[in-house]
């Protein structure tokens, strides 16, 4: 992809970065929000849990080796009602 160029979506879509590692939050953040992105950030599956109880999204970006999770998060994703219909 051509770093200068902006990446085509659609207007107002939310995106979750979930990562355990600050750096590569903020790098991911930091990307996404220059290409038009609203985007949240979380460290760990806790997080993610609290933030995806008050609000919905339209893409969750997850680091699926985040540190001290025993449950399968992707399966705790799978929910229906996490993700915005259109």
């Amino acid at each position: 992809m051509d770093a200068g160029r902006r990446v085509e979506h659609a207007s107002g879509s939310h995106l979750l970065v979930v990562d355990d590692d600050g750096e590569t939050r903020e790098l991911l953040s930091l990307y996404l929000r220059q290409q038009g992105f609203d985007v949240a950030v979380v460290e760990d599956g806790k997080a993610m849990d609290a933030w995806l109880a008050d609000n919905t999204t339209d893409l969750v970006i997850l680091d699926l080796m985040l540190q001290n999770e025993t449950d399968p998060i992707v399966a705790r994703l799978a929910k229906p009602a996490i993700l915005k219909t259109k």
